[in-house]
Parts: structure tokens; sequence; C-alpha cells
């Protein structure tokens, strides 16, 4: 029993008679183990927000720039020029707050 409920998610699993020693230390597990949850959420919320505001062609720059693409490659790729790729990829990293850990 102690194990299936564990793996439903339960933070501890305590036996009757329950001791307050035991049991307030299990209540703040499972706040801490929560609020590290809804952070976390709260991150990929943001980051998802974030993912949104680039456009298809900032998202295309970005999807060849994480394979390892120059910017050569790039350009010739989506039949554009050099410039245009630099000029999409620094917009890109700005949203996206990368651009100095790009360059």
């Amino acid at each position: 029993m102690a194990v299936q409920t564990m793996r439903e998610g339960a933070c501890d699993f305590l036996q009757k008679p329950i001791k307050q020693e035991t049991f307030l230390p299990a209540i703040e597990r499972a706040i801490k183990k929560d609020r590290q949850a809804r952070a976390g959420a709260t991150d990929m919320i943001h980051e998802r927000h974030i993912l949104a505001s680039l456009t298809p062609r900032e998202e295309d720059v970005c999807r060849l720039v994480a394979e390892g693409l120059t910017s050569v490659l790039i350009a010739s790729r989506l039949n554009i020029s050099k410039r245009t790729v630099d000029v999409i990829r620094t917009a890109a990293l700005k949203k996206l707050a990368l651009e100095n850990h790009m360059n």
C-alpha cells in the first residue's frame, strides 16, 4: 500500500496513530514540494510565452542555429541573404534574452 501511494504522488506515508512530531514535518515537506512544482510550472509558462513571441522566420533560424548551421548555410537553406539571417538571429536572441551568449 505504501509503495502504491508513493507512486501516485504522496510525499510521505504515515501510519496511525500519527504523531505530531512526524506529522508537521511531513506537511512542511509536502508544502515545499508543491511550491517547487508550482515555481517550475510558472517558469515553463514564461518560457512558452517567450517562445511564442518569435516570428515563424525567427523560429526557423533558431532551429537551424541550434542544429549548428552557420549563417551562410542557414541563408542557403532558407533562400535569404547571410545579412538577413544575422538580423533575424539577433532579433530572436534578443527576445530570448540570449544575445550576449551567442556572439
